[in-house]
């Protein structure tokens, strides 16, 4: 599984500006990029830093994140688990 799990915004401003959105879904990871170039306006990033204006509510955010990724890594593997490939195709003439 891909690193790159959260989620940015782009801004016009220049990256240290791209304004955190959320933990990916699986989803984010097959369709958005990890660069944020080429006209995008999502991309994702291996790390999020994100400024508190108190200690409870960097807690209760903190726990909301582990629990995205915890349900994002349970996601993701029972989407491998589940996908079923076939070698042989048939198609009608």
């Amino acid at each position: 599984m891909a690193t790159e799990v959260f989620v940015y915004s782009v801004s016009a401003d220049g990256e240290p500006s791209d304004a955190y959105v959320r933990v990916a879904t699986v989803e984010d990871l097959s369709t958005l990029g990890t660069v944020r170039t080429g006209g995008v306006t999502l991309y994702r990033k291996d790390s999020v830093t994100i400024d508190y204006s108190d200690i409870d509510e960097a807690i209760n955010t903190k726990s909301g994140i582990v629990t995205r990724i915890d349900l994002l890594v349970r996601e993701y593997t029972d989407f491998t688990d589940s996908f079923v490939a076939s070698e042989n195709l048939s198609l009608p003439v």
